[in-house]
């Protein structure tokens, strides 16, 4: 059997730390991240509950937590289930007070040592290995080069040293996360990078303020404070280009952090076109300033040969510009006609800052597919129908769709995981059986899958899970475009798919004939749905006419949420919000219920909530009469009673009633009509730009060629037919030019990414100010056609100190951090530090 030692190393092994030396029930231990070394001693700490029953750890590096029991294998009752919640709650607020306490230790350790140490001289071994200048930076008394990591208050809350060889420790327990080093005064623009000779290197090649995350895994938490506290400036995320390293970890977290908050981003490449990983600091070395300015000016173009141009990204930019977004124009979701679900809408939206009608959609779809299970709903005719939903969420990438779907989906999934191992052991069993059972026997049954989620909708796919499985499934992806062009609606397959679909829903029956097999025959079934998927995809999907004319898509409910607001550094833990907890138990509640044997249970109407649904039904009638404001969409409007009987059925199940109540049905209605408002909103864009439509095919037909550029005559000669004139030609490219996605040189059209003239102004005009102080004077020196690392420099230390001697009468610009002014450090009459009374009002 195992025991709490067992938990506390399972526990640990999943956040990277090595078990305790030493662990009792009650109390918390040390734990040292694995393969860290000295480095990471005392940087994780486990808890074991003090019953024994199990640990909890926390890994302090990474911010993650585990949870391990000695019965994680084991079911349990609900009773126990709350219990252990209890524990894990309390664990994670001890935590949470260590690492508070922690981290003001450290900082009060940060503030004496910063205070005691010298101002940086600017011949110390790191700064010129670099070739940076000290920007404020100190130095301790073994010669380690001071990093300060500071919030947008300003408060000091760690240290970064560095050694004259680059080596780089964090002061152990101290706060990194949104912490970063700055230099330079905001005037519009701020740059964001990793490490502080990158920062240094972007701030002396263009004078825009610019700082340091320290870490790849900080930008984005960076990027976010700096967007709540400056919510007009312009950003600019500068990567490392990490092109030797798998998956290109600076890259990646660069795009990520630059997409979350609107920013642009700006990729460093040499100048020949040679690969190799690379950051600014590096192309400042060896190509000098001007080499650095050019790509921060031009942040999110890709060099002349196109090969970094990501193609999604640029046609979505040129979309949203060429075509208002069609969010702006679509009703407000209505979350208080959730009713049950509400307050755990209201919670996720706010602590994920994620539109609450991608909140909405995902809890309604996952409370149907629970409750379509058990219950059907009576109809205002007196018949019956399922409680199945099939949503569809239209909204862009960086719109929180993962984040949502895995917060509303978390419970049902790790039900599913459970469910998956005691599965597995079953079939292990019925293999053994099948292989010990004596002649004549017959074969015992196979188990049934416990399977509740999937992401297929191949008819195939849905006839074996249906086959294999419980009879009451879903069909859920947050990446649904790959599910609409794939093969189960290839232009082979997609009637049959959507045929399959429209019979589940109307009546939960699937039938499929397979060659050679027989055929598939059930009823009962029940599936729900929720696909979301880019505004893009849903555009094309709901003008082929060949799923209109099946009637696929009236089945749908459409939530289309308008483009997020940037957003704000916020630490929200959905396992500590009560209103996310009590949806969690009320989906461990309904997946505990057994499967029914017979018939599900009818919820019946209310006779108050059948007059609300019936007069709805009317007037959607009317409404889709010939000459009506919803003759446009007729067919949605026909289905809209159903679907608001359905919206109705479900939330009554979810509140544990019997009978769908007044209130029920009105929250149902609301909902149905929020959702056929997005349908004609959507379908009535049909009357599109020409031009707009143009330029979109000449920007796709750019990406697909060598170098994404073209001559003016290969456009009307090679180019999509719509362009082989003159006009129409000139037309679209003005229109890609007004995008700023393309450029005019030279006689040809150049995919460019996303321009930024705005920025390129600015930092022309930081750049030449700071040409005039010195700080560019090798870029001045180099001849035509050769860079500054080809002079000869005989005497490095000058080099590096003479820029940073400011003579006393000359007025310094305020820096954003109180450790870093834009320019030179030390002043000859007055070479003291900087103190804290210069923090800019802005942090």
């Amino acid at each position: 059997m195992l025991t709490w030692v067992d938990a506390v190393v399972r526990a640990c092994q999943q956040v990277g730390l090595e078990p305790p030396r030493h662990a009792e029930p009650g109390r918390w231990a040390r734990c040292d991240v694995a393969g860290a070394g000295a480095a990471g001693r005392g940087d994780g700490s486990a808890y074991v509950f003090p019953d024994g029953a199990g640990a909890f750890v926390r890994n302090w590096r990474t911010g993650e937590d585990a949870v391990a029991f000695v019965d994680d294998d084991q079911p349990v009752t609900a009773q126990q289930r709350r219990e252990r919640q209890r524990q894990i709650e309390q664990a994670r607020r001890q935590a949470e007070a260590e690492r508070q306490q922690r981290q003001e230790e450290a900082a009060a350790r940060a503030a004496e040592l910063w205070r005691s140490a010298a101002p940086a001289p600017a011949d110390h071994g790191y700064l010129i290995k670099k070739g940076i200048q000290p920007h404020g930076l100190r130095v301790s008394s073994d010669g380690l080069l001071l990093v300060p990591l500071r919030d947008t208050t300003g408060k000091l809350w760690s240290l970064q040293t560095i050694g004259p060889g680059g080596t780089k420790r964090f002061l152990p327990g101290g706060r990194t996360q949104a912490c970063y080093w700055s230099v330079g005064r905001p005037d519009g623009v701020v740059v964001l990078c990793e490490g502080v000779a990158t920062a240094a290197s972007i701030y002396e090649s263009t004078g825009l303020a610019t700082a340091a995350a320290m870490s790849s895994g900080n930008l984005l938490p960076v990027a976010r404070a700096l967007r709540d506290k400056l919510p007009d400036a312009e950003l600019v995320v500068a990567a490392d280009n990490d092109a030797a390293t798998e998956g290109n970890p600076g890259l990646t977290a660069a795009v990520e952090a630059a997409k979350a908050v609107g920013a642009r981003l700006a990729v460093p490449r040499w100048s020949d076109g040679r690969a190799g990983a690379l950051d600014f600091n590096d192309l400042h070395r060896a190509e000098g300033a001007q080499a650095v300015r050019r790509l921060i000016e031009a942040a999110e173009a890709a060099a002349d040969d196109g090969e970094a141009l990501d193609r999604e990204t640029i046609l979505e930019a040129a979309r949203q510009r060429l075509e208002p977004d069609i969010g702006d124009i679509m009703p407000i979701f209505p979350v208080e006609a959730l009713g049950p679900l509400a307050g755990v809408c209201r919670a996720i939206a706010g602590g994920r800052q994620v539109e609450a009608a991608i909140v909405g959609s995902g809890l309604l779809s996952v409370a149907a597919l629970l409750a379509s299970a058990h219950w059907d709903v009576e109809t205002i005719d007196g018949d019956r129908r399922p409680l199945s939903l099939f949503a569809l969420t239209a909204a862009a990438s960086g719109t929180g769709k993962d984040a949502a779907d895995r917060i509303t989906s978390a419970a049902v999934y790790r039900w599913q995981r459970q469910a998956n191992e005691a599965y597995q052991q079953a079939l292990r069993d019925h293999e053994a059986a099948l292989g010990s059972r004596k002649k004549g026997e017959p074969p015992p049954e196979p188990p049934t899958a416990p399977h509740r989620l999937c992401s297929d909708m191949t008819v195939e796919g849905l006839r074996r899970a249906f086959a294999e499985g419980v009879a009451c499934q879903g069909v859920f992806s947050t990446e649904a475009a790959a599910v609409l062009a794939g093969h189960g609606f290839s232009a082979e397959h997609r009637a049959k798919t959507a045929a399959a679909l429209c019979g589940l829903w109307d009546r939960g029956h699937l039938s499929v004939l397979r060659a050679g097999q027989g055929r598939f025959e059930r009823s009962g079934l029940r599936l729900s749905a929720h696909l979301a998927v880019q505004p893009a995809a849903v555009a094309e999907a709901l003008h082929d006419p060949l799923l209109a004319q099946i009637g696929l898509w009236p089945r749908f409910l459409l939530a289309w949420p308008p483009m997020p607001k940037p957003r704000r550094h916020l630490i929200w833990r959905p396992e500590d919000d009560p209103h996310v907890r009590r949806w969690w138990m009320r989906c461990e509640d309904l997946l505990a219920l057994p499967e029914p044997d017979g018939e599900r249970i009818v919820l019946r109407l209310s006779d108050e909530a059948r007059q609300v649904l019936a007069d709805f039904f009317e007037a959607c009638e009317r409404r889709a009469a010939r000459g009506g404001d919803l003759w446009d969409v007729r067919p949605f409007a026909l289905r809209a009673a159903e679907q608001a009987t359905r919206v109705a059925g479900v939330l009554t199940a979810i509140r544990g009633h019997a009978v769908v109540s007044m209130e029920d049905a009105h929250n149902g209605v609301a909902l149905a009509s929020y959702s056929l408002g997005c349908w004609q909103a959507a379908l009535g864009r049909r009357q599109r730009d020409k031009a707009a439509d143009h330029a979109l095919a000449l920007l796709r037909w750019l990406l697909d060629r060598p170098g994404a550029r073209a001559t003016s005559t290969e456009i009307i000669r090679q180019g999509p037919r719509a362009l082989r004139s003159a006009e129409v030609r000139d037309a679209a490219v003005a229109r890609l030019v007004e995008t700023g996605v393309v450029q005019v040189r030279g006689g040809a059209v150049a995919v460019v990414g996303d321009s930024l003239s705005p920025l390129a102004a600015k930092t022309a005009k930081a750049a030449k100010s700071l040409d005039s102080q010195g700080f560019a004077r090798g870029e001045d020196a180099a001849k035509d056609g050769e860079s500054p690392a080809h002079h000869a420099d005989p005497s490095p230390a000058v080099r590096h100190s003479s820029p940073a001697v400011r003579h006393a009468a000359s007025p310094a610009p305020q820096g954003f951090s109180p450790d870093s002014p834009p320019s030179p450090v030390m002043d000859v009459a007055n070479p003291a530090p900087l103190g804290d009374d210069r923090l800019e009002e802005w942090l």
